[in-house]
């Protein structure tokens, strides 16, 4: 289980509140 990258940075972002719209979240995802 080393693809956990995507899932914390999502979750980072759920906790932070910071991903307003799917263009930040297409940014990290890239």
């Amino acid at each position: 289980m080393k693809d956990t990258t995507v899932p914390l940075t999502l979750i980072s972002l759920l906790a932070d509140g910071e991903f307003h719209s799917g263009e930040q979240l297409g940014e990290r995802l890239e």
